[in-house]
């Protein structure tokens, strides 16, 4: 006869008795009680991203300039200056979209549309041109997550060049004044993050005589580290001064209209001028100078286009340098936006002087 095994008929017990206690706990709430006595940890909200102070004003301010070009961009008078107008108009609704954006210091710029995003394109008349983000707070507000509209609104015709022309100057100058005025208020990386912005309202405005380079799109990776002192950084905007008044020089020879060459000419005095200034300066504060290097590459143009976009490029390095000098020596502050200023028309209106990057 088979042994029996007992322990089935225990297992089969405790089976019942578990199954009956699963059902009175759960009846009676016995589960639902914590194992732990205090307060549930709280949710994680991560921090609200800083907006500069001013920086919804200064949007306010860009509306009237942005709807006086876009509008002229549509005007029947604006000939072969529309597609002009346009790029202008287009640079200032990313201005605009990065002042009231969630996040305006993280160097990207949101809701911008693809047609809408600044290219780098020309406007020469002479020549054919060739995701979510973490809500913030502006201050004294409630953060919000909403995507900023594309453009600032609606434009405005103007009834005559004359006209819009006068009204977007009055606007831009609004512009530019508020936005280096913040620029002097602030210290290190933002107020590099207010030059970029003024530099480009000036660009803006320059553009308004008939020469117009859009800058290219903010890049979220490019940022400019300070240097570690005073010094290297004033040398390194001494150095910035050189190299392009050697490539101006040279490109002089190789103009080939009597207008771009006078223009050529006359901003490699002005970027002597600017050299000799900072020499001064660092004189002035005890530091040495270092001289100019032995030998740079001059660049070979085919035609005028060339030849300012090159010297363009050479001027955009000494604002990226100057850029460098502002973000690393808070006690002249004032001396580098100022210098920041008198680079912008060096360029001859192909001067890229926004988004040169942030300091991190």
């Amino acid at each position: 006869m088979p042994k029996r095994h007992p322990w089935l008929f225990v297992g089969l017990i405790l089976i019942v008795v578990g199954v009956v206690a699963g059902a009175v706990s759960n009846l009676t709430g016995w589960f639902d009680e914590p194992t732990i006595i205090g307060k549930p940890r709280p949710t994680y909200t991560p921090p609200l991203a800083p907006v500069p102070d001013g920086a919804l004003a200064v949007a306010d301010l860009i509306e009237p300039a942005w709807a006086g070009l876009a509008g002229a961009a549509q005007a029947d008078w604006a000939g072969g200056d529309a597609p002009r107008f346009q790029l202008m108009a287009d640079t200032l609704a990313s201005h605009w979209r990065i002042l009231t954006g969630p996040n305006p210091l993280a160097r990207i710029d949101p809701g911008a549309p693809a047609s809408a995003s600044p290219s780098a394109s020309t406007t020469d008349p002479e020549i054919v041109p060739t995701t979510s983000t973490p809500p913030t707070a502006t201050p004294g507000t409630t953060a919000s997550a909403s995507a900023p509209a594309a453009v600032p609104g609606e434009p405005v015709v103007a009834d005559n060049r004359n006209s819009a022309i006068s009204q977007i100057t009055t606007a831009l100058a609004a512009v530019s004044q508020e936005e280096w005025s913040r620029a002097a208020q602030s210290s290190l990386a933002e107020a590099s993050w207010w030059t970029g912005l003024a530099g480009a309202t000036d660009q803006v405005q320059l553009g308004l005589n008939g020469v117009y380079n859009a800058p290219t799109p903010p890049n979220p990776t490019v940022t400019v580290a300070p240097a570690t002192n005073s010094a290297t950084a004033l040398n390194r905007v001494a150095a910035a001064y050189d190299e392009a008044i050697f490539i101006v020089s040279g490109l002089v020879g190789q103009a080939v209209g009597n207008g771009v060459e006078t223009s050529l000419t006359t901003t490699w005095r002005q970027l002597e001028s600017r050299r000799d200034a900072i020499v001064t300066l660092a004189q002035n504060n005890g530091w040495t100078v270092d001289p100019p290097a032995a030998a740079y590459k001059l660049p070979t143009v085919a035609d005028d286009q060339a030849a300012l976009t090159a010297a363009g490029q050479a001027i955009a390095s000494i604002s990226q340098a100057v850029t460098v000098w502002l973000a690393t020596a808070s006690d002249q502050r004032t001396a580098a936006i100022a210098e920041l200023q008198a680079v912008v028309p060096l360029g001859q209106g192909y001067v890229t002087a926004i988004w040169v990057g942030w300091p991190d």
